[in-house]
C-alpha cells in the first residue's frame, strides 16, 4: 500500500494531539502544585508557631475558656486542611481528566494504525508485557514478542529493573495521598478540641486512619498505577 500524503499528515495531527496533551498536563500541574505548596507551607509553619507559643498544650481546656489564640489556631489549622482537601480533588480531577483524553487519542491512533498498513505499532500491549504486531488482518491474529527488561514490579528483588508504572497515573495518586492526609488532619484538629489531651481512643483513632492511609495508598501503587 503506498503512502497517502493526505494519511501522513493525519496520523501526525493524531499524534501531536496526544503528545500535546501530555506536555499540557505539566504545565497545569505546575500551575497547580505552586498553590498546593503554599498552602501546605503556610500550614506546617502555623504547626511550628502553634508549638513555640504553647498553643497545643491543654487545648481543649483553652476552647472553653475562649482564648483568642487558641481559637485562632484551631480554626486556621481547620480552614488550611480544608484547602488542602479542595486542592487535592482539583489535582486529581485535573489529571484524570487529562489521562482521559491521552487515553482517547491513544486509542483514535491505534485504530489509525490498523487501517494503515505503512504506520504500526507505535504502543506496545504493555498488558501482557509484549510488543503485539498485526500480522493478519481476516484472522486478526498476532505475534508477540517478549521484552525481559520488564518483568519485575516495584517491591520486588529487581528494584532497579523498569517497570510499567504510568506517571500520570502516579500523579493522580499523589493527589489522593495530599487529600487522605489533608482528611487525617482535619479529624486530628477536630478531635484535638474535645480531649484535654490526646487520650487513647483518639490516638488509637489516629493510627487506625494513619495505617488505612498507607495501605490504602500502596494497594493504588500495586494494582492502579500499570500502563503508561
Amino acid at each position: 500500500m503506498s503512502k497517502n500524503p493526505q494519511d501522513i499528515e493525519l496520523y501526525k495531527v493524531l499524534y501531536n494531539a496526544y503528545a500535546d496533551e501530555i506536555k499540557n498536563l505539566w504545565q497545569r500541574s505546575i500551575f497547580l502544585v505552586a498553590f498546593m505548596v503554599l498552602v501546605w507551607s503556610g500550614y506546617g509553619a502555623l504547626q511550628l508557631k502553634a508549638i513555640e507559643l504553647k498553643i497545643v498544650e491543654n487545648l481543649a481546656q483553652n476552647v472553653q475558656n475562649v482564648e483568642t489564640n487558641t481559637l485562632v489556631y484551631i480554626f486556621a489549622s481547620l480552614g488550611l486542611c480544608a484547602v488542602i482537601i479542595v486542592l487535592s480533588w482539583l489535582w486529581i480531577a485535573m489529571a484524570k481528566g487529562s489521562k482521559f483524553v491521552q487515553e482517547a487519542n491513544e486509542e483514535h491512533i491505534k485504530n489509525f494504525d490498523f487501517q494503515n498498513y505503512d504506520i504500526k505499532n507505535l504502543f506496545c500491549d504493555l498488558d501482557s508485557y509484549e510488543y503485539a504486531e498485526h500480522t493478519d488482518s481476516k484472522n486478526n491474529t498476532k505475534v508477540k514478542t517478549l521484552n525481559p527488561k520488564l518483568k519485575d514490579s516495584l517491591l520486588c528483588c529487581g528494584v532497579l529493573q523498569p517497570y510499567r508504572y504510568s506517571p500520570s497515573k502516579i500523579n493522580i495518586a499523589l493527589g489522593w495521598v495530599s487529600c487522605l492526609l489533608g482528611i487525617v488532619l482535619f479529624i486530628a484538629h477536630i478531635m484535638s478540641i474535645f480531649c484535654t489531651t490526646l487520650c487513647p481512643i483518639g490516638y488509637a483513632v489516629l493510627v487506625a486512619l494513619i495505617i488505612i492511609a498507607l495501605y490504602s495508598c500502596l494497594t493504588l501503587i500495586k494494582s492502579r498505577l500499570k500502563g503508561r
